[in-house]
Order: C-alpha cells, then sequence, then structure tokens
C-alpha cells in the first residue's frame, strides 16, 4: 500500500468516526414542569374568629424566561410591564389552575399573564425572578399563587 493510499484511508475511517461520534450527540431531553397557578384576594389577615380566604384556580397564560431578575424588566414586583430577557416556552393552565410544560433540564423564570402586565412576587438570594430549577430527568412540581389583590 502507498503512502497516498494509506492516508486517503485513515482521512475515511477519521471522517467515519466523527460522523459516528457527532449521531451519538443528542440534545437534553425535555423534563416535565407543572403545578398550579392560584388566586387570592381580599384580607388575608389572621384575627380573633376571622379566618383568612381561600385560593382558587385560575386558568392563565404562563410565560418561562432564561432566569431573569428586576434588571431585565420593567416595572417592579409583583408586576411587570415587560420582560426583556428571552422567552423560552409558553403554556396556559386550565379552569382549575393545572398547567405542564416541557423543558430541558436549567434554570428559569416564570412570569405569569395579568391583565396589566406580567406577575412574579418571588425572587432567589441571586435575584431571580419566580426561580425554577428543573433537575434533569425528573419532573418538578410548583405551584404559584397570584396575591395582588390580597392583603396581608
Amino acid at each position: 500500500m502507498t503512502v497516498k493510499t494509506t492516508f486517503k484511508l485513515l482521512a475515511l475511517i477519521g471522517c467515519g468516526l466523527f460522523i459516528a461520534c457527532k449521531a451519538k450527540k443528542r440534545t437534553p431531553s425535555a423534563t416535565l414542569l407543572q403545578g398550579h397557578i392560584y388566586y387570592l384576594s381580599g384580607n388575608q389577615m389572621p384575627g380573633p374568629g376571622r379566618t383568612t380566604g381561600k385560593s382558587r384556580g385560575v386558568k392563565r397564560e404562563i410565560l418561562i424566561y432564561r432566569p431573569t431578575t428586576s434588571k431585565g424588566t420593567s416595572g417592579q414586583m409583583p408586576l411587570f410591564s415587560q420582560i426583556n430577557t428571552k422567552l423560552v416556552a409558553r403554556t396556559q393552565s386550565n379552569a382549575s389552575g393545572y398547567y405542564q410544560v416541557k423543558l430541558p433540564a436549567g434554570k428559569y423564570s416564570v412570569f405569569i399573564k395579568e391583565e396589566n402586565g406580567f406577575f412574579a412576587a418571588e425572587a432567589d438570594g441571586e435575584e431571580h425572578l419566580n426561580p425554577v430549577v428543573i433537575p434533569a430527568g425528573h419532573p418538578l412540581t410548583k405551584d404559584f399563587t397570584i396575591t395582588l389583590h390580597a392583603a396581608f
């Protein structure tokens, strides 16, 4: 076998291995984020002989963004007028408030669409709004309660 033939053979084998390796790489599989969207309103202050109101499931649009802090928004907690980070997914809760969406494992910010903006009332230690961390291969259940018209 000549040197030229050997190089051609090695080049073909190398290309075949490269293509085989590329084919084996997989994109991360989607994991389920699920939960309920609840709505709570009215006076929630406890007192003698007084019970607080109950939350109820509501139908809402749910928007999932890359991790977002207040610097990536317009407005202020808990109601934002604009989100300036990348929208990753959207879904809708049903009449009882249940929602589900498939996402790759990772960290996200969840906003709930309200009439006057986007609701997010939680933040983590890094100031990410309504944060969720979805582990690889495990569903995550996360409930949110809209408290715009509740007094505490």
